[in-house]
């Protein structure tokens, strides 16, 4: 990854829009990224890793507080990132969660976006969709970018001295050996699986030896209660204890067989059943032979019923003859009643008609009256008019009087604007006298910590007996201490004074400008008045400014005129006003014609308009009245027509029917009257043929069924079925019991031999994958596991490449190599360090260190770790690294080797950014990204120097 271009907007330290061009690098290929501590040095690493990762670079920020707090709320936070990877150019814009202010007036949180835009033009939105992008192109997560690319401050550090736990951590997610780690899993998964199949084998081999039923002490019993079992054993001699209960379950299944059949033929309540149903054979051929005594007097009811249902029909067509003829007569008397209804309602009609055609000559009239209305209304307009005119002119006239007070209202203008800048001048000085407390205080701290340190250098310079440089004395008894909170050098105490005589120079500035403002306001204020509350002040002169303006403020029309157009526009409204009085005055003798006043015309409109609705609704209703006589009588009069007709169908009808049935006119009335036992007579004729066909058909069954059946004795019957029962419950219970303890051993033996070939299985594959697991997990002798033992391989390319910028670094005195010896206790290990010191020819750990020491290492191990990444990882280009670390714990010497180390990564064609304030290295490299921060935020650029 290669950088080209930055910009960011309110971002962190950065308020305003900031460009890097990074094409100015692409000679020199090493800058330095240098300014004022607290200036934004390493807000330019984060504006970098936030566009391609969504969060800052070190560990300390929040990625919700990117946004810069000299932005005001409208301004957008955003950074945009253009980089090339692999000879393809790809810009990511980012912009972080924030607070922003609409315009119509409201703060609302905004959540992050992203994008990113390719060289074809295709643009990939969505944060997570970025971020898999961004990780798919450079082969590299967050974590390994700050690793690998980022170092940033007081991360990479810790990566040397990390014990190999956290290593394994970091090399695992940069090597991608979670496959090794996933095989020891699944081999510990594997291990525990057939541990607890073997431990339920050997259970279940347990439990089902419990199970096998044993003879008394026999060789079986012996077998199954031993300590320590012979399951082969078991199985042979259960078996054989089998094939003996076997052949004495054949012997007594034979006798049981025997005995089961008597016992089927002497079925007690078969017996039973045979003598109840040769009783109810006798009962049912007696009530058969009494159906058939009354078959011939049913016969004779079924020819009556016949007849009177014929009888039945008749009188049904002969009901509704009568029927009939009543409706008619009912139809009769009514039509003659609705006839004169109608012609009623008819004549009404033809008067109300009469009324409604008067309806046009009332219409003409309200023309005529509405007319003289807008007469009256077009006065009203004109005297409405004259009366605004009149307003306006008393309004002008107020306003060229007030428009002498106008010089005074300025007066009082320029002392609101005075008030105002002071108090914002009075503000302003608070704000810096608190700044120049706060610098003062840092200044003195420093000073008295940097002449502490001062007195701690002279102090170590001491002996007894020789005379103290500062006192002459030769006796030290409390010699100064040195002060390890804090290292304060001249450089850091120069800043400090800047900073403080800064703030003095700013603080003494704005109390002149105050000064000044009370000065000028006293041309218009005694100085009594200016030492009251501003805000009181500026209200008591708002309230009088706004009592005089009242006037002006009226009407903006007049604000222009002058004396001359103030007299030309009084004129002009006069003469509007005799105009519009001369129009008034002509309406007025108008309506005097009408002999009307305005009351008395509208009182005639709404009686001529009541008199027009109320015509027709009694047209309306006269209308609808006759209709509904009309219609009343003409259905009527068809009903009867149709009542007529059925009538005559029903009289031919009849006739009919009773010509059909042959019964003679005078036996009607009495069928009629026996009709009513018709259903009677029916029901009586169904229950005795459906009680003959029910014994008819049982006296069938019985005669098929007991055909050969004879009656039982039934008590000696009895007697013979008990003797035989008891007989068979005692053979059956031994039987069952036998039976039961056969099934149960043999299924307890073919069990318990597939659990031993099972068992046998499953220990040796348990034994295998226990000792794979042991050896992958590193519970070894060495306590290196799998997944350790491969990234080991890893860290020795990683060393190897590290110690070849160590050795040259350090002028030879120093190389890595990884600790042989194992961790104390049961501590992983495999990926500790230690460092060769070729001063005294021995090795000791890492954290011995110095400061200075650590970070040389720890330099050569970061750039190492990116040289094995680049050659093990086809897909991973890493041409850039960026260092955020104290080069200030360098000494002349360490520091123009770790800038020789520096170039020599140049020379590789990398490119290299390096955050650092410290003189020495501003001198060694001459392209410099200055941060240099400002009141209204940081900003940056490019510089070279000579």
């Amino acid at each position: 990854m290669i950088p080209i271009k930055l910009k960011m907007q309110a971002f962190l330290p950065f308020n305003e829009e900031q460009v890097i061009d990074f094409n100015v690098i692409e000679n020199d290929k090493i800058f330095l990224i240098t300014g004022n501590t607290g200036a934004g040095k390493t807000a330019v690493f984060d504006a970098i890793f936030f566009a391609l990762y969504g969060c800052a670079s070190g560990s300390e920020r929040e990625k919700d507080s990117f946004k810069s707090l000299f932005a005001d709320d409208a301004t957008l936070s955003y950074v945009e990132f253009t980089f090339k990877n692999k000879g393809k150019i790809y810009t990511v814009y980012r912009t972080p969660a924030q607070l922003r202010l609409r315009r119509n007036g409201h703060l609302t949180g905004e959540n992050a976006t992203a994008t990113i835009t390719l060289e074809s033009g295709e643009i990939i939105s969505g944060v997570n969709s970025v971020n898999a992008y961004i990780e798919s192109i450079i082969g590299l997560n967050a974590e390994q970018f700050k690793k690998i690319v980022m170092l940033p401050q007081g991360e990479f550090r810790r990566f040397l001295s990390d014990n190999s736990s956290e290593k394994q951590e970091i090399l695992r997610k940069i090597f991608s050996t979670d496959i090794f780690e996933e095989f020891t899993l699944k081999l510990k998964e594997k291990n525990s699986e057939l541990s607890l199949k073997s431990q339920k084998a050997e259970a279940s081999r347990e439990n089902f030896c419990s199970s096998i039923i044993p003879l008394p002490d026999s060789s079986l019993a012996e077998a199954l209660t031993a300590e320590n079992k012979n399951y082969e054993k078991i199985v042979s001699l259960c078996e054989e204890y089998n094939a003996y209960l076997d052949e004495l379950i054949a012997k007594q299944n034979s006798k049981i067989n025997s005995l089961t059949e008597r016992k089927f033929y002497l079925d007690i309540e078969k017996f039973k059943e045979t003598n109840k149903k040769l009783d109810g054979f006798k009962k049912v051929k007696s009530e058969y032979a009494l159906l058939l005594d009354k078959k011939d007097e049913f016969s004779a009811k079924r020819k009556e019923l016949a007849l009177l249902e014929k009888a039945k029909e008749i009188k049904a067509i002969f009901d509704s003859l009568k029927d009939t003829e009543k409706q008619i007569d009912i139809k009769n008397k009514d039509l003659p009643i609705l006839k004169k209804n109608y012609e009623l309602s008819n004549a009404e009609y033809e008067k109300s008609f009469e009324s409604f055609n008067t309806i046009a000559d009332i219409s003409e009239e309200i023309s005529r009256l509405k007319a003289i209305s807008e007469i009256f209304e077009s006065l009203k307009a004109q005297n409405l008019k004259l009366k605004k005119l009149n307003e306006q002119i008393s309004e002008a006239q107020e306003y060229f009087d007030a428009f002498k007070i106008k010089a005074e209202n300025q007066k009082i203008n320029n002392i609101l604007s005075l008030i105002s800048k002071l108090d914002n001048t009075f503000e302003e000085s608070n704000e810096l006298n608190q700044a120049f407390k706060e610098d003062s205080f840092k200044y003195q701290n420093a000073f008295n910590i940097f002449i502490k340190n001062q007195a701690h250098n002279l102090a170590v310079t001491l002996k007894e007996n020789e005379p103290c440089p500062v006192c002459g004395s030769t006796h030290h008894p409390s010699p100064a201490l040195k002060n390890d909170d804090k290292h304060i050098d001249e450089n850091e105490l120069k800043r400090l004074k800047e900073a403080y005589e800064t703030s003095a120079n700013r603080l003494r500035e704005s109390n002149e400008k105050l000064n000044e403002i009370k000065f000028t306001l006293k041309e218009y204020v005694s100085d009594d008045i200016i030492q009251k509350d501003i805000p009181k002040l500026t209200e008591s002169f708002s309230a009088k400014l706004k009592e005089e303006n009242n006037a002006l403020a009226k009407n903006e029309l007049y604000s222009s005129l002058d004396d001359e157009g103030f007299a030309s526009l009084l004129t002009k409204l006069n003469a509007n006003k005799e105009s519009i009085n001369e129009q008034a005055l002509s309406l007025e003798k108008e309506i005097l014609q009408f002999n009307i006043t305005e009351e008395q015309l509208n009182n005639k409109l709404k009686e001529k308009s009541a008199l027009i609705e109320k015509i027709k609704a009694e047209f309306k209703a006269a209308q609808e009245k006759k209709d509904k006589d009309k219609a009343e009588f003409e259905r009527n009069n068809e009903a009867l027509k149709q009542l007529l007709s059925s009538k005559e169908e029903l009289k031919v009808k009849f006739k009919n029917m009773l010509s059909e049935s042959k019964i003679d006119d005078n036996a009607l009335p009495s069928l009629f009257d026996k009709l009513d036992s018709f259903e009677e007579l029916k029901k009586e004729i169904s229950e005795y043929e459906i009680s003959f066909i029910r014994y008819e058909e049982q006296l069938k069954a019985y005669t098929k069924e007991l055909k050969d059946a004879s009656y039982t004795d039934i008590e000696k019957a009895e007697k013979e079925l008990e003797d035989v029962k008891e007989k068979l419950n005692g053979l059956t219970d031994e039987y069952e019991k036998n039976l039961s303890v056969v099934n149960t051993n043999r299924a307890m033996c073919e069990k318990l031999n597939n659990l031993n070939e099972q068992f046998k299985e499953i220990s040796y594959n348990y034994n295998q994958v226990n000792q794979l697991y042991q050896i992958a997990s590193g519970k070894n002798k060495s306590k290196v596991s799998f997944e350790r033992y491969v990234l080991g391989v890893y860290f020795d390319s990683v060393i190897q490449n590290a110690n070849l910028r160590l050795v040259k670094i350090t002028g030879g005195r120093y190389y890595l190599r990884r600790r042989a010896d194992k961790e104390r206790g049961n501590s992983p290990s495999g990926l500790e360090l230690e460092i060769f010191d070729s001063f005294n020819g021995k090795f000791r750990h890492v954290n011995t260190l110095s400061g200075g020491e650590s970070f040389k290492t720890a330099l050569c191990l970061a750039l190492g770790l990116a040289d094995t990444v680049t050659q093990n990882s086809g897909g991973i280009e890493i041409n850039t690294i960026f260092i955020d670390e104290g080069f200030g714990t360098l000494d002349s010497d360490a520091l123009d080797s770790a800038v020789e180390c520096l170039y020599s990564i140049k020379a590789s064609g990398r490119y290299i950014g390096v955050i650092s304030h410290v003189n020495e290295l501003c001198e060694k490299i001459p392209l410099k990204l200055y941060v240099s921060e400002g009141k209204n935020g940081s900003k940056v650029s490019f510089k070279e120097s000579n």
